[in-house]
């Protein structure tokens, strides 16, 4: 006969399937005196809480240690304890039922359940452990309880918890419990938080390590392991062959350093430390390291401890607190110890000592002048070997990382859970040899946050000892990058080797031997080292003498030196374009008066540029809406045009026309602003190993481009600061921040529910709600084919859209692919229909797409070589050109014309 599921089962398998499933066959762990200390804390909970219950309601009958049945809870008791449910599957025991008001099968009222839970806060294990209770307590009385009430704290806080009232998302999860505890065999075993106060934690890690499971590597979370389980990679060792090495990017301000967990898993792999970026401390004459011990249930901090290391000092100096009325002293003496020391820098592991000096320093105040101290000197030693350090460790705890330099604590079992624990013994005997072992804990992890810092100064300084116990370190950005094509140099084991790969390279025998066995080659390689050739001048202009000195207004002005300059330009006339090199000449003038010498006005702005306007538009032109490159651009005037000109002309005639429509765009942006409607998308531009983003805003008329180096909200709501129309959008959360009516793109709704429909073809949910969106989609479609986006027409749909959008949020989906899309529509109800309600506004992104789609091109020609300004420079004159594009005006007659108003431009072109 298979064992009846029971309350502690039931815990088990809320906290992790493996340990409901140990519970169910009956296995034993060992509990640690942390886990014994919550089961006493749990009876002292319910021994205070049915005290007061009893002082509260004398003379009440309120029966216990009863079968819970129909026939009992009609008896209407106002309490009902240790009541237990028996069924074929279950043996429940309740804590408590308490009597409300409402109608049930057991008449005019009902009950619902009591929980006394040790902790101090109700987390999702215990809301969920009471709608199971409510489950099966609603199956006798005839309706499910609207909430739960949770006795927790030392103090007996009462909280009542809203409990899902659908019976069938409940009867799902107690069929989910069924299925996975009944199934024959373990199952798969994830090791997660829950693991550090389980009593199978040396059972379950041993078997981890023997499975090499890629739950060991800490800081994973569900959804990475369900990714990586989805690419077929469960081990360590699996994941360790996933990484990758990256070029090595320029120092850039405001990075966010994400933990790469492959490269993680190839230190463990190779048994090596790996250095990403540059690890940077300071250098301190003294160095505090500070470790503070606390109990989360009643936020006492007891006991801080200050290790004090310098060229001469090595000292340990602890404040102990017995209770919260000498926590104030503990911390006034820490306050004057930190006062009296001079510089120094203070390391702390991780973010309870932050936690720590914020929470005192409101509870008890810190002078302005020391919390600045404070403030410039702390240091998370955590977070620099989180952004920069991978040890051979599963886990970047403090235990993993001392013990893996050498460190060893003296008490075995020492932990922060187990410090609570052995805190709660001193509380109820006094021992002085208890207060000792929390004293030698604290001193311990002082130490040993010492050692790991140090290490850590010696990674910074390239300065470890060689047979370091944490392996050799190397520098990640110095891995080698392999090329995705398989391109790049071959390194050899014989210098002399590289030397002979080196004689085969291509320019080399063509330079070097090749001219020596061949005329032809020789006559070639010279042609190309020719001279630069002479121009033609098509014309010199003599630009007029003034009359007055420009400075003084005096007539006695005088030539005083002649001067010229050349400026290479092109000419268009129908049917072609030719080169243009016009030569302007005139005299320096000198001032008899004032004796200032000066260059006339005329010449200057004629003369102001070497290169001519229409070869600027030329080249902008064949740049921008021809997508040539610029190496292409300078090839073509040199071999059609037989200009000379240096390998960087096209990019300085970029930059100069650049600033040239400055002011054009600045006026579309202000133009989208003031608009009804605008489109947005963005996507992805590499600028020299760097990722970057180019955001698209449109209208049906105008387009800008904005570069910038995040994709974070700023960007889009800088831009679109003052408008007051209507966004449209995809479902980037970005654009949320935006203050305006928002449409959503339904075609990338369409387009992501139709992959997920051909990778999930069984999945009946998905396929139903599809169907219905689609239902609901194609008459507003076919209404918009004959009447276009006007509100007069497509009114008449709101109240089928509304309709559906009720009947998604009250459908309960078992399909965690169907609660995906759920969640969706409801997050993004008040933003799916909103083109029924406005002329004009389109119920899909394609303009953006189309804008993007043009920068896309333009991307290309431009590869990764490209900078920051460079990519500006670009955006800038893309506006332009698309903008031209959407208007029907010709972008090279824009250009050639010298016009920075496109709407001037345009009324020209009428007339």
């Amino acid at each position: 006969m298979a064992a009846k599921i029971t309350r502690d089962i039931l815990e088990g398998y809320l906290h992790c399937k493996f340990k409901g499933h140990l519970k169910l066959t009956s296995e034993q762990g060992i509990k640690s005196d942390y886990e014994a200390l919550l089961t006493e804390r749990r009876a002292e909970i319910r021994h205070a809480a049915i005290d007061k219950i009893l002082a509260r309601h004398a003379g009440k009958e309120m029966p216990t240690n009863i079968r819970l049945t129909t026939s009992a809870l009609k008896q209407g008791a106002l309490f009902l304890f240790d009541v237990v449910l028996e069924d074929d599957l279950v043996s429940l025991a309740y804590d408590g039922l308490t009597r409300v008001d409402g109608p049930s099968n057991l008449g005019d009222f009902h009950y619902i359940p009591m929980l006394f839970y040790e902790g101090n806060h109700v987390r999702k294990e215990q809301k969920l452990l009471l709608e199971l209770y409510g489950l099966f307590l609603s199956r006798l009385q005839g309706r499910s309880p609207d909430t739960g009430i949770v006795w927790h704290r030392k103090v007996c806080n009462i909280t009542r918890v809203r409990l899902n009232t659908d019976k069938r998302e409940i009867e799902r999860l107690a069929g989910d419990l069924q299925n996975v505890l009944r199934v024959e065999g373990l199952p798969k075993l994830v090791l997660n938080e829950h693991c550090r106060v389980c009593e199978f934690k040396k059972r379950c890690h041993a078997q981890a390590v023997q499975e090499d499971n890629i739950s060991l590597l800490g800081g994973l979370g569900e959804k990475e392991l369900t990714k990586y389980s989805k690419k077929g990679i469960f081990t360590v060792t699996q994941l360790a062959y996933t990484f990758r090495p990256r070029r090595r990017r320029k120092k850039r301000h405001n990075i966010i350093h994400l933990r790469n967990h492959s490269l993680q898993a190839m230190a463990i792999r190779d048994k090596k430390t790996y250095v990403t970026g540059t690890l940077e401390l300071p250098a301190s004459s003294l160095n505090v390291y500070l470790d503070v011990e606390g109990l989360p249930d009643s936020s006492l901090y007891y006991l801080i401890g200050v290790y004090l290391c310098d060229a001469s000092t090595d000292k340990y100096i602890h404040f102990w607190a017995d209770s919260e009325a000498e926590e104030a002293i503990a911390w006034q003496g820490f306050l004057d110890l930190i006062d009296a020391l001079g510089t120094f820098t203070l390391f702390h592991y991780g973010s309870y000592e932050s936690r720590f000096i914020s929470s005192m320093g409101k509870k008890y105040g810190i002078p302005s002048s020391l919390r600045e101290k404070l403030d410039a000197s702390c240091i998370n030693a955590l977070a620099k070997l989180y952004a920069h350090v991978y040890a051979p460790v599963y886990s970047n705890g403090l235990k993993s990382v001392a013990t893996l330099l050498g460190f060893k604590w003296s008490a075995e079992d020492a932990s922060g859970v187990q410090s609570i624990a052995w805190r709660s013994e001193w509380e109820r005997t006094r021992s002085q040899a208890i207060k000792d072992k929390l004293i030698s804990y604290n001193q311990e992890d002082c130490k040993a946050l010492r050692i790991v810092t140090d290490n850590l100064y010696s990674i910074a300084c390239n300065t470890l000892a060689s047979g370091s116990r944490i392996g050799s370190v190397i520098q990640a950005e110095d891995l080698k990058r392999e090329h995705p094509y398989g391109f790049g140099r071959h390194e050899f084991f014989f210098p002399e080797l590289a030397l002979i790969n080196k004689c085969a390279y291509f320019d080399y025998q063509r330079e070097r031997i090749y001219v020596r066995t061949s005329r032809a080659v020789k006559d070639s390689v010279r042609r190309e080292k020719r001279r630069r050739r002479e121009v033609r001048i098509n014309k010199t202009i003599s630009c007029p003498l003034p009359h007055k000195c420009e400075l003084c207004l005096s007539g006695a002005v005088m030539k005083h030196g002649r001067i010229s300059k050349v400026v290479y330009d092109m000419k268009l006339f129908i049917g072609g374009i030719k080169r243009w090199v016009v030569r302007y000449t005139s005299w320096r003038c000198l001032c008899k008066t004032c004796g200032k010498s000066f260059v006339p006005i005329s010449y200057q702005s004629r003369s102001a540029s070497k290169y001519g306007h229409t070869l600027l538009a030329w080249s902008i032109y064949r740049n921008i809406e021809l997508r040539q490159s610029h190496g292409a651009i300078t090839h073509e005037l040199t071999e059609v045009f037989g200009y000379e000109f240096s390998f960087d002309i096209a990019a300085r005639l970029k930059a100069t026309a650049s600033r040239y429509y400055d002011s054009t765009y600045a006026n579309l942006v202000q133009r989208l602003r003031n608009g009804n409607l605008i489109h947005a998308d963005e996507t992805k531009v590499s600028i020299k190993g760097f990722e970057g983003y180019v955001w698209a805003f449109t209208n049906l008329q105008e387009v800008i481009y904005i570069y910038s180096e995040t994709r974070d909200g700023n960007t889009p709501c800088e831009a679109l600061v003052g408008f007051s129309g209507v966004l449209v959008s995809d479902f980037y959360a970005a654009y949320d921040a935006i203050n305006c009516i928002q449409q959503k793109c339904l075609i990338h709704l369409i387009r992501d529910m139709n992959d997920d429909l051909f990778k999930n073809p069984f999945d009946e949910e998905v396929k139903t709600l599809a169907r219905d969106f689609t239902t609901t989609l194609t008459p507003i479609i076919d209404t918009i084919d004959r009447h276009g986006l006007q509100k007069y027409h497509l009114n008449k749909h709101r109240v089928p859209a509304q309709r559906f959008l009720e009947m998604v949020s009250t459908r309960v989906f078992t399909s965690p692919l169907a609660k995906s899309y759920q969640r969706r529509f409801n997050k993004n109800r008040e933003k799916l229909f909103v083109f029924l309600e406005h002329d004009g506004v389109p119920w899909n992104n394609n303009n953006a797409e189309h804008a993007i789609k043009r920068f896309a091109f333009l991307r290309k020609v431009i590869g990764g070589s490209s900078t920051a300004k460079g990519i500006k420079e670009y955006l800038v004159l893309l506006s332009v050109c698309e903008t031209l594009r959407l208007k029907g005006l010709s972008v090279l007659g824009f250009l050639i014309s010298g016009a920075v108003d496109i709407d001037t431009f345009a009324v020209t072109c009428k007339t």
